[in-house]
């Protein structure tokens, strides 16, 4: 289209129509609006998502004259709200955009789908790992040496070929007590929630989860559907059985339930996982066993028997398998049929297959690690008792302290004594609160000493 002959309320109009959908009001949290008076002539305010890091223009107050700021790179324009007319203020703005657009913006700016601008992002804090890893409720220590020995073994030839994913199903099926149709492998339980989401969910459907819990589950559903339902957990942080279950409407297309939970290690009985199951016969029960191993009860012996059951586990907790990227759904050999079709063939590494089998093959291992863990936990929470540090019951490889209004200053001590915590503030119903994983025998005592040290340099006492 040739815009050089517009006028430029013309231009105006057909520039903002085509940056904002066609919506003149507060489409994207843009705003135009102009009067047509010298001390007050045009107005644009660019302030919210999902244009927030890339805007062009922001108005700001002075006094009493508003200036509106076009950025351009490292270079400000600055226009006054003074402008004689409004075509000048105008034709000031139509001369920076249609700058600024031969170099940085497309002819044709392409659009995600309206949940994907909506939906939320997580954003792990990765960054400086290199201390006591208290943070992220991974394995602490090593896989199995078996899994060393198994990557040692990997050849150049091996790196060449795409990943077989089925032949390694057969063996985790038959490791699990399942057959090799009720199996699916998955790059982590992060794409099997992802997989669940896109399998069932349609706009229209409703998914179910109770907070604070995985922040996964969010990301997952909001890219399929804005009908997110959230049943918030009261001060106990118990899982709300009552409440959850009158939850669910015909609508409810998906549950997801994480046992033990994360961040606040709480669980959900068996027998209470089995009635939401019976209550929504028309939904998908996802059941996030991820830290299984630090708890022991499952539900993977009642795959045979309910029929919109679907069990995940994880890899990279006792296994100690996290970089490799490695989950499990198992479930109705029905339902997993759709999950297979949406995952890629290819979605598991090559390496991390390979491994799968030596590390299922060593229980003895996983059950040292698992026991450490169990001791470790105890020895965490008396430590605790003894600072006057408050925290949940946990069933996982973790501990949720209440610490009040010194969390952020908790954690950045702990990192400078060598040990990363994770700061858990920010999920609903979990202000003050910090998680602490639990590591081996030596990694426990190394967080305890610091966690003595810090809440002391931080002045922090039981009734701060």
């Amino acid at each position: 289209m040739n815009t050089q002959t517009m006028s430029n309320i013309d231009w105006l109009q057909k520039w903002y129509l085509s940056f904002c959908d066609g919506d003149w009001e507060h489409q994207y949290g843009v705003k135009i609006e102009t009067y047509d008076n010298p001390g007050w002539s045009l107005e644009i305010d660019l302030c919210e998502t999902p244009y927030r890091d890339t805007p062009f223009i922001e108005k700001k107050r002075e006094g009493e004259n508003d200036w509106i700021f076009c950025r351009k790179k490292e270079h400000l324009f600055k226009g006054s709200g003074g402008a004689q007319n409004l075509d000048e203020m105008i034709g000031i703005f139509r001369t920076w955009i249609e700058a600024a657009s031969e170099e940085t913006i497309p002819a044709a700016t392409v659009k995600p789908r309206r949940l994907v601008e909506l939906m939320p992002e997580y954003h792990p804090p990765l960054a400086g790992r290199t201390a006591l890893r208290l943070d992220f409720n991974e394995n602490t220590f090593a896989p199995s040496p078996r899994v060393i020995e198994r990557i040692h073994k990997a050849t150049s030839e091996d790196l060449t070929k795409y990943p077989e994913r089925e032949p390694i199903e057969r063996i985790a099926a038959a490791h699990f007590g399942l057959a090799p149709d009720q199996v699916l492998l998955t790059n982590g339980v992060d794409e099997a929630i992802h997989l669940l989401c896109a399998t069932f969910l349609e706009p229209d459907d409703a998914a179910l989860i109770t907070t604070p819990t995985f922040f996964m589950y969010d990301v997952g559903v909001q890219l399929m559907t804005p009908h997110l339902i959230r049943v918030q957990a009261d001060e106990t942080l118990a899982f709300p059985l009552e409440r959850f279950l009158a939850a669910i409407t015909p609508k409810t297309k998906l549950i997801m339930v994480a046992s033990p939970n994360n961040p606040t290690g709480g669980i959900v009985s068996r027998e209470h996982l089995l009635a939401i199951a019976a209550a929504a016969p028309h939904a998908v029960l996802f059941v996030d066993e991820a830290y299984f191993h630090f708890h022991g009860e499952s539900t993977l012996a009642d795959i045979p028997n309910i029929p919109n059951l679907i069990v995940g586990r994880t890899f990279s907790k006792a296994y100690g398998l996290a970089n490799l990227r490695l989950g499990m759904l198992a479930g109705n050999a029905e339902l997993l049929r759709y999950v297979r079709k949406v995952s890629s063939p290819y979605n598991v590494n090559g390496i991390a297959l390979e491994c799968l089998p030596v590390a299922l093959e060593d229980d003895a291992y996983v059950t040292w690690y698992a026991d450490q863990i169990a001791s470790g936990r105890e020895r965490m929470a008396a430590g605790l008792r003894e600072l006057g540090v408050g925290f949940f019951p946990s069933h996982a490889n973790f501990i949720l302290m209440k610490i009040g209004p010194l969390h952020a200053e908790l954690c950045a001590a702990m990192r400078a004594h060598g040990v990363l915590l994770r700061d858990r503030s920010t999920d609903p119903g979990c202000d003050g609160y910090v998680r602490i994983t639990i590591g081996i025998e030596d990694h426990v005592t190394r967080g305890l000493e610091a966690l003595k040290l810090s809440l002391s340099e931080i002045g922090w006492t039981p009734s701060t």
